[in-house]
């Protein structure tokens, strides 16, 4: 024992602050890590398995340090000068978990709380030793012992208590208090995705979303406070806050070449002009086949619209479901899952159905038009068409047209590529039948007046408000 301590009866007064020294790191201690895994996997989102991993490395950690800090402090005698860098490096260790952005800091956070626990531990038990006499060590250890135990109890009261009054979450930052579900801190249907591409500026998101993610990197953890907007299409989030947690895993900014020579030369032209005429060339190739594609689908929807299909609600309902779900295949090829499609868009699966549904009918109704085309005019595809179709097919795999009508035939495909080369000329009748007019004449048509126009403008009308009389000349 060292004479040299002031003293309270049997109790030193090195043996006093150690008491309270462990009672105070253990609260510190029990404050943060009963809360440590739902840290991880909730706003970190990181798996159990990584829990398990920071845990047990971290105790790992402290045990094998323990034995060689009481080696050091044996071999260097400087017991205490050990243990404060030990408090000291666990004290420093545990804001760098707070204010963590993904669990590799936590990991290096724990490890450095453990490591500081591990290195002061048998230097401080060689202290308290020394501080007293032999009998009193017994009491001396039990008073250490009885801080720890009261800080174990104590730490996570205390931080229970800090979470309800002061209405934390496991994280606090700026804007808590208007968390998810009009600050009632709930998590609402569709308000959590994973791996998904924003792009800035796009206005795809609710405004406020993407001003919020501005200046963000990589890593980053940013909470997003927004106000859903009155119309918005979900009636039960419209008008009310949320609060989003969003982690930025990348970010990639676009960056345009500039426009001159060697631009050109690059993309295997000899200069600038011969590039831009031979984009013009293929804008004007293109124009002109959106022009005529158009052309066809007016020409077929005219004769839709003249010709009686009947149609029955669940047949139109199949294939509104059919149409919804090649797009979520389409959707998921890009990342984006029904959940996800479903949130941005703040509808719910039956209302993206319900819009399906005209869309739907109208395919129908093509396709009778199409086939009866196909019946009524014997149209029937010959090898000639199917090679002709197959030909800038075959050019890019440089292959021979008529292996790929063999490889078809094999596969039984054949007769899929005749019915859809079937109804495309059914189409091309239609579309050689059809008049077209010149512009003036169509928008001049536009402007007619007809019944169907006044029950549209009926409906916009002000009440009380009565139409003009208007001649209505059929056919012109």
């Amino acid at each position: 024992m060292t004479g040299q301590q002031s003293r309270f009866g049997w109790l030193s007064r090195n043996t006093l602050l150690l008491a309270l020294a462990s009672l105070f790191a253990d609260i510190s201690t029990e404050m943060l890590y009963p809360i440590l895994p739902v840290f991880l996997t909730q706003t970190l989102h990181a798996s159990g398995s990584i829990v398990g991993l920071v845990d047990g490395a971290a105790q790992a950690t402290q045990n094998i340090v323990q034995g060689f800090s009481g080696w050091l402090s044996d071999r260097l005698q400087t017991r205490k000068s050990i243990a404060l860098v030990g408090y000291f490096l666990a004290a420093i260790a545990k804001p760098l978990t707070g204010v963590a952005t993904a669990w590799p800091t936590v990991l290096g956070a724990r490890l450095l709380d453990r490591f500081g626990a591990g290195f002061r531990s048998a230097p401080r038990d060689a202290l308290i030793a020394s501080s007293v006499e032999e009998e009193d060590r017994g009491k001396a250890f039990g008073l250490e012992g009885a801080g720890d135990n009261l800080g174990a109890f104590v730490g996570p009261i205390v931080a229970v208590l800090l979470l309800i009054s002061l209405q934390l979450d496991v994280r606090w930052s700026e804007g808590d208090g208007e968390r998810r579900d009009g600050g009632q801190g709930e998590a609402f249907a569709g308000g959590e995705a994973r791996d998904q591409l924003v792009e800035l500026g796009a206005g795809n998101l609710v405004p406020g979303f993407e001003e919020a993610l501005l200046g963000a990197s990589a890593g980053d953890v940013r909470p997003v406070s927004i106000t859903f907007p009155a119309d918005y299409a979900n009636e039960q989030l419209s008008g009310r806050r949320a609060r989003f947690d969003v982690t930025v895993k990348e970010v990639k900014r676009k960056e345009l070449p500039p426009l001159d020579d060697d631009l050109a030369i690059d993309s295997g032209f000899d200069d600038l002009e011969q590039l831009r005429g031979d984009i013009a060339e293929h804008v004007l190739a293109g124009e002109r086949a959106t022009v005529e594609a158009e052309f066809r689908q007016a020409a077929l929807d005219a004769a839709v619209e003249g010709a009686r299909v009947d149609l029955t609600p669940e047949l139109v309902q199949a294939r509104a479901r059919e149409m919804w779900e090649r797009m979520l295949q389409s959707l998921s090829h890009r990342g984006i899952t029904r959940e996800s499609y479903l949130r941005l868009s703040g509808n719910r699966e039956q209302e993206v159905l319900a819009e399906l549904e005209p869309e739907a009918e109208l395919a129908l109704r093509r396709e009778a038009v199409i086939t009866a085309v196909v019946a009524a005019q014997q149209v029937e595809p010959g090898d000639e068409d199917v090679l002709e179709a197959l030909a800038p097919t075959a050019e890019r795999e440089g292959a021979d047209p008529a292996e790929l009508l063999e490889q078809l035939r094999s596969r039984g495909r054949l007769e899929e590529l005749r019915e859809d080369l079937a109804a495309r000329q059914a189409i091309d009748l239609i579309a050689e039948r059809a008049k077209p007019i010149p512009l003036a004449q169509a928008r001049a048509r536009e402007q007619l007046w007809t019944p169907e126009k006044a029950e549209q403008d009926a409906e916009r009308r002000p009440e009380g408000e009565h139409a003009p009389a208007r001649l209505w000349t059929p056919d012109r």
